[in-house]
């Protein structure tokens, strides 16, 4: 398990199989944190991406993907691997990449940018069964989708001098009682 306190914030919105709280959280395209107390359960996912807010030293880049690499290792996540450090200094991120199984289905939405507070509407796309509405604030940043279990709420400042762009959903239909949704907010250090 991968635990600094520099790794504070996680953004989290996603509805998946077998994930609970103490799961390892990676969402694709996605600004997201490693916390402490969360890990993944089982690699069911098409793609994991793992990002970080902020300047780091390449020092600590290398010293992330050498953890995250150890972890991988550790608890035996055959399908996964990483992919290396990309981006620029204000977000670099890892890419973890694992063989989907065939229940997977993914569904991408764009999250428009907005500072003023107001409420920001997303295509449902042909998902009918999904509605997603956020409000996006300076001081906090809010997302709630309907007809979810709400397992989590982490509480944190916010931090928008890196904007969050877009986000991706991944598990089964809603229909499967199993699937739930974690919720959290974003903080940067």
């Amino acid at each position: 398990m991968i635990e600094n306190p520099q790794y504070t914030g996680v953004f989290v919105g996603i509805p998946l199989p077998d994930v609970f709280i103490g799961d390892l959280v990676c969402v694709q395209d996605q600004i997201v944190h490693v916390i402490p107390g969360l890990r993944i359960v089982k690699p069911k996912y098409a793609h994991l991406t793992v990002f970080r807010i902020g300047s780091l030293s390449n020092s600590e880049l290398i010293a992330l993907e050498d953890s995250l690499r150890a972890f991988l290792t550790k608890n035996s996540f055959p399908d996964i691997t990483v992919k290396g450090l990309k981006g620029s200094n204000q977000s670099r991120f890892l890419s973890l990449e694992a063989f989907p199984d065939d229940f997977l289905r993914g569904l991408r939405l764009k999250i428009v940018e907005d500072y003023s507070g107001k409420k920001v509407s997303f295509p449902k796309k042909s998902y009918p069964h999904l509605t997603l509405s956020t409000w996006i604030r300076k001081d906090t940043f809010n997302l709630i989708l309907d007809k979810f279990e709400i397992i989590e709420d982490i509480t944190s400042s916010v931090d928008w001098t890196f904007p969050i762009q877009e986000m991706a959903i991944y598990g089964k239909p809603l229909a499967n009682p199993r699937v739930t949704t974690i919720i959290a907010r974003v903080s940067a250090p």
